[in-house]
Order: C-alpha cells, then sequence, then structure tokens
C-alpha cells in the first residue's frame, strides 16, 4: 500500500498492492479521498471507477453522525458515554 498526502497533510490516496505492482498503472488501483473544505472532514472515499465507497455525515461537534457504503447501505455510529466509537 502506498499513501500520498495533499499540502494540508490530509491523506489524498491510497494505492493497493496491485497498482504497485510493475506494469500496472496505479491510477486504476487508488481510492481517493474527499474533504470539506470549511470543516476538513473527510466527506467521501472515492473508487478507481468513480462510484463513492464511503460518504460521512457529520454532527454539530465534528463526529461522524452517519455513514454510507458504496451499496447505499446506512450505518448510525453510536457513542456510549465519552468512550469510543461503536458500531
Amino acid at each position: 500500500m502506498t499513501y500520498a498526502y495533499d499540502a494540508q497533510a490530509r491523506l489524498a490516496t491510497v494505492t493497493d498492492k496491485m497498482g504497485n505492482a510493475a506494469g500496472q498503472n496505479p491510477l486504476r488501483q487508488q481510492l481517493h479521498d474527499a474533504y470539506d473544505g470549511a470543516t476538513r472532514h473527510q466527506t467521501t472515499i472515492t473508487a478507481p471507477d468513480g462510484r463513492v465507497r464511503v460518504a460521512n455525515t457529520y454532527d454539530s461537534q465534528g463526529r461522524v453522525y452517519q455513514q454510507r457504503d458504496g451499496l447505499n447501505r446506512l450505518t448510525n455510529p453510536s457513542r456510549h458515554g465519552m468512550g469510543p466509537l461503536a458500531v
């Protein structure tokens, strides 16, 4: 795996093992991360074919409130008190 970061030190792309192999086009094996400009929250992760694999929605405190996967299935993460995120 190869990780690339943007000018604000945020994860920009992830290239998998296949994309790093000799003779392969890395652009065909990269996931692209997108961020909200105002909050700098990660909004989507997009596959090389242009399909959104993950879409995040945040609450007023900047926490992931909802997450949709590439099949449009919705996950509502929950927090128990101040502890870690539970899905």
